[in-house]
């Protein structure tokens, strides 16, 4: 959940039956479902848009957002707007970031410097570390790799991935390892 001035945007919805955690997330920031004005899908995973449902049932007035390549694999209860690299949600930069699946994106903050990577770069196995999308989960690793290095040079301040932990101590740094290393 990304907040400005009483505005909030969510980023993925995690699994079926995810709405009370989102709603628990949310009440512990001061905010309610009415806040929510935009949902941004990183991917077509079940266990980033399986609560879509509930998400849009319970936000009514928030628009969705996807990258076009998913879009026709994931349904919801409205229409869902094509985003893709270079457009902007809410003054969040939408970057392209293919491999894991055709249409995945990531969300980055250029005022926050904050990078919101869906499962384009995963929290690592040791703590504070970082990895690049799963094999055994992606689609096109070549192409996962080259959104890794792409992802590195926003040079972000933190890095909330789709799995693992928040990296919120040297992210650039580590980030650029990762880059390097592939």
């Amino acid at each position: 959940i990304l907040e400005r001035s009483g505005e909030a945007v969510l980023v993925d919805t995690g699994l079926g039956g995810s709405a009370g955690a989102i709603e628990a997330a949310l009440g512990s920031l001061g905010l309610t479902w009415a806040n929510i004005g935009h949902v941004i899908l990183t991917h077509r995973h079940g266990d980033h848009v399986g609560s879509i449902d509930a998400v849009m049932a319970a936000a009514p007035e928030a628009t969705g957002y996807i990258g076009e390549a998913d879009a026709a694999a994931v349904s919801a209860p409205r229409p869902l707007t094509i985003v893709k690299g270079g457009d902007s949600v809410f003054d969040l930069d939408i970057i392209a970031t293919p491999g894991h699946t055709p249409g995945s994106i990531s969300v980055f903050d250029p005022i926050g410097r904050i990078l919101v990577s869906g499962d384009a770069v995963l929290g690592g196995a040791e703590p504070g570390s970082v990895s690049g999308a799963s094999p055994r989960f992606s689609d096109d690793m070549a192409a996962a790799d080259q959104s890794v290095i792409a992802l590195a040079s926003l040079q972000p301040t933190a890095i909330l991935p789709g799995h693992g932990e928040p990296i919120t101590a040297d992210a650039a740094t580590k980030l650029d390892a990762l880059a390097t290393s592939l």
